[in-house]
């Protein structure tokens, strides 16, 4: 009973309907029940959140099932409250979005949802559907507790659960993941999102969309000194490697002259790794596309016959490079910690390595 304790105390925290049908306990039960599972995109756990721009996601997927054998059941509804493990005081993993049926978040913290199904015939089952939550900046994982129910106007009768939790992944420097629902824009990066000298390579990935659900996961190698091109600049200090992988996703339609619907990856290097004097206009970005060998140049956006990214063949915004000002100052403004540090901003609709 402690899955259902904690589910009745989250959902009275929510109020209003939510938490009356929660503490409706004198209809039979068993007449509908529910499955829920992590979703593919969050089997291998996803990677905490850090302020104020990187919030993986993770996932569930959810079916709702009628177990009466006699009667149609009207107005269901999957009601479930998220909550996390070992995080510290406020901890919270917010609801986001849902794809296949409506899900609206019930308390001010936005862990408790209420999904409508609608009618279920004797022994139907609802399509399946995904609820999505953003990771908490602090725990070691995801819990949800869960309660299906529906009204046939004489009181609710209901089935109820514990789905097995999300894992959260520590932050690193070097590796992010992030479940990418369908039609669900996201955003994270590596590290503490701000290239450093002992975190000299930064990766920031946005997700405008895509058209099916998967895992996006970015890994970097900051000393990829093996794999250097030859016309890489002479004046960085350091190779460094970004890969990307969102297997089988789709964004976008390539030839598109859209930039904002692909992928968006921003790369930051850190000021230690670049040459006094050197000069961002010559540093060039190379690109190898999974399961081809060697790099190419990345050329601008402006070169491109569409103006934005093709299949197999990224670009680069031009407009968006930037050499930060070495020091803080009333005519060169500068965030804290970006002070000498490169900037590079590429659109692409593929998988693959960038190399700078």
């Amino acid at each position: 009973m402690r899955g259902l304790e904690r589910f009745l105390k989250g959902a009275v925290s929510a109020g209003g309907l939510l938490g009356v049908m929660c503490l409706s306990m004198n209809a039979s039960a068993g007449e509908i029940t529910a499955s829920v599972t992590v979703s593919p995109g969050s089997q291998q756990g996803v990677s905490l959140s850090v302020p104020p721009s990187s919030e993986p996601l993770a996932s569930y997927s959810v079916t709702v099932t009628s177990l009466s054998t006699a009667n149609t059941i009207q107005r269901a509804r999957f009601l479930a409250v998220s909550s996390v493990a070992g995080g510290q005081a406020g901890a919270t993993a917010q609801f986001k979005s849902s794809t296949g049926y409506t899900c609206v978040p019930t308390n001010i913290e936005r862990t408790a949802i209420d999904c409508a199904i609608g009618s279920l015939a004797p022994g139907q089952s609802s399509q399946p559907f995904t609820v999505t939550f953003t990771a908490p900046t602090s725990g070691s994982a995801i819990n949800l507790s869960w309660r299906a129910e529906f009204d046939n106007g004489d009181g609710l009768s209901n089935g109820y659960g514990e789905a097995t939790a999300i894992v959260l992944n520590p932050i690193d420097p070097d590796k992010v993941l992030s479940d990418v629902p369908a039609f669900t824009s996201v955003d994270f990066f590596t590290g503490g999102g701000v290239a450093t000298s002992i975190d000299t390579w930064v990766t920031r990935v946005s997700i405008f969309t895509s058209l099916v659900p998967t895992q996006a996961t970015v890994e970097e190698n900051q000393n990829a000194l093996n794999e250097c091109v030859t016309g890489q600049a002479a004046d960085l200090l350091t190779c460094s490697i970004t890969s990307l992988s969102i297997p089988n996703a789709t964004f976008g339609t390539p030839g598109e002259a859209i930039p904002g619907q692909f992928l968006k990856i921003t790369l930051l290097r850190d000021a230690s790794t670049i040459a006094k004097g050197a000069k961002i206009s010559s540093a060039k970005i190379f690109y190898s596309k999974d399961g081809q060998t060697g790099f190419v140049e990345v050329f601008p956006c402006s070169s491109s016959p569409t103006g934005g990214p093709t299949a197999g063949v990224p670009c680069e915004d031009l407009t968006k490079r930037t050499a930060y000002p070495r020091k803080n100052g009333p005519k060169t403004p500068v965030a804290p910690g970006y002070e000498g540090d490169w900037g590079f901003t590429i659109y692409a609709t593929d998988n693959g390595k960038y190399l700078n």
